[in-house]
């Protein structure tokens, strides 16, 4: 398959830009590899009340767009649930 190239005009001036002649070969295979979430910075007050709840295990509970954060103070680690599709509000 051969391209023309292309002729375009730059502030008055006629370029001329040709396509590569070694097209990388496509691969259209899904990644091997998943993103995980492992921590989540920041936190959503500006807008919204009641939004930091201290649980009976002693995490606190709050919410950042769709993920909810499970903070444990004493281990200094998060779990999250990422199950909404729209940022959660209360």
């Amino acid at each position: 398959m051969k391209e023309e190239p292309t002729r375009v005009t730059i502030r008055g001036l006629r370029r001329t830009f040709y396509p590569p002649i070694h097209h990388a070969p496509q691969d259209n295979s899904p990644p091997d590899k998943r993103l995980a979430l492992s921590w989540v910075y920041g936190y959503r007050g500006t807008d919204s009340r009641k939004n930091l709840w201290v649980l009976p295990s002693g995490e606190l509970l709050y919410f950042v767009a769709a993920v909810a954060v499970l903070y444990d103070r004493d281990e200094d680690s998060q779990r999250h649930y990422i199950g909404h599709t729209e940022d959660i509000q209360w």
